[in-house]
């Protein structure tokens, strides 16, 4: 495996593991992050539309690279201009993001009474989720509270209870939650307990905001 080969393959692992966070956080935003963010949302869309769990992988992937071709050529255009690398072929792609999404099915009957707008974003957040270690029992409620609609997404994280609110409205939705605002031990900033992650992943795979608050 050559140098280009490796960069190549750094850059795939570094955006699918959502490594990439804002300067504040004092590191480096990989260049190209809006191409790449775009193409990522071109694919699960596609899958999400073209794949009935049925048909051959290599048939869905097929179809899924043809969608989101002319993304995916704006896409490597873009890197390989800023680093001299690119991501590699779109089939490929295409293959991983179908075995990805099969990998990743939820009960889409948590989706049940989700304003129409909603339901692919929170689709791909709960299939984020699904595969990010130290998470689990994801569970999107959309129902009404107290007469008011209040949907909100929760899962625990190392057996802490995160609980994401819905707000905003449509066309400007975005989740929030609001955590203890406590130090562990030695530490300099409040513990996040793995949200900030989490948030970086939905911007990037699923195009959904999200941000945490401390009191």
């Amino acid at each position: 495996m050559n140098n280009r080969h490796i960069g190549a393959l750094a850059t795939f692992m570094l955006v699918a593991a959502g490594v990439v966070v804002t300067p504040a956080h004092g590191t480096v935003v990989f260049p190209g992050m809006d191409t790449v963010a775009r193409f990522l949302q071109c694919q699960s869309r596609a899958v999400n539309d073209l794949d009935d769990g049925k048909l051959p992988i290599a048939i869905v992937a097929k179809r899924v690279a043809a969608r989101c071709q002319s993304v995916h050529a704006k896409m490597e255009t873009t890197l390989v201009r800023l680093n001299g690398v690119g991501w590699g072929q779109d089939y490929d792609l295409a293959v991983r993001a179908v075995e990805q999404e099969r990998r990743t099915k939820f009960d889409a009957k948590q989706l049940i009474g989700t304003p129409p707008e909603l339901k692919r974003t929170v689709g791909c957040m709960l299939r984020v989720l699904k595969v990010m270690p130290d998470v689990e029992g994801a569970v999107w409620h959309p129902g009404v509270g107290d007469g008011v609609h209040q949907p909100f997404l929760d899962y625990h994280f190392r057996g802490q209870l995160i609980r994401f609110q819905l707000a905003g409205s449509p066309g400007h939705y975005t989740f929030t939650v609001v955590l203890s605002g406590l130090f562990t031990t030695g530490a300099t900033v409040p513990n996040d307990f793995g949200t900030g992650e989490v948030e970086h992943k939905w911007k990037a795979q699923c195009g959904a905001d999200a941000e945490t608050f401390f009191p």
